[in-house]
C-alpha cells in the first residue's frame, strides 16, 4: 500500500511524484517526516527534509536539462535545485551503487493529504563513513531521474 504524491519547484519545470509507503492500518492524513538540517548551508535558505528508504522518487522526463547542481565542501551530495526559478528541491547522493535522495519538503504540491512532523537535525562533526551510512539507511531509496 503507498501513497502517491506530486510535486516540483515554482515555475513548474521540474516536477516529480513520490510514492511513499504506508502500513495497512496508518491513518488519513499521512504523517511524513520533515526534518531541518541545521548546517549553514541548509540554514541559509530553510532547507526541510522528507526521505524514507522505502519511498521511490521519479522526476519528470524533461526535468533533468533543468537541473542545477550545487556542492559544499564535503562533496558528499549534489543540491539540485531548478535552473530557472533557482527553487532547491532534492539532494541526490550515489551511494553504494544506487541514486538516493532527499526531497525538499516546500516543493510538494499544495492540497495533498498530508501532515509535516517537524524535528531537526544536526549532523556536525559526522565522518565521511558516518554521513554516507546514514544517508545510506535513511534516504529514499529507489530514485529515478528519467
Amino acid at each position: 500500500m503507498s501513497l502517491e504524491l506530486q510535486g516540483g519547484c515554482h515555475c513548474g519545470a521540474v516536477r516529480y511524484q513520490l510514492t511513499w509507503p504506508m502500513s495497512a492500518d496508518q491513518q488519513s492524513p499521512v504523517v511524513l517526516p520533515a526534518r531541518r538540517c541545521s548546517c549553514s548551508y541548509c540554514t541559509a535558505f530553510r532547507g526541510t527534509w522528507t526521505s524514507n528508504p522505502d519511498a521511490r522518487l521519479v522526476f519528470s522526463p524533461a526535468t533533468g536539462s533543468h537541473f542545477g547542481s550545487y556542492q559544499f565542501a564535503t562533496a558528499t551530495a549534489n543540491f539540485s535545485f531548478c535552473r530557472h526559478c533557482g527553487v532547491m528541491v532534492a539532494a541526490l547522493a550515489e551511494i553504494e551503487g544506487s541514486l538516493r535522495a532527499v526531497l525538499a519538503v516546500q516543493t510538494l504540491d499544495q492540497g495533498q493529504n498530508i501532515v509535516l512532523q517537524q524535528s531537526s537535525s544536526c549532523f556536525d562533526g559526522e565522518n565521511l563513513q558516518q554521513r554516507t551510512g546514514r544517508r545510506a539507511q535513511n534516504w529514499i531509496g529507489q530514485v529515478s531521474l528519467t
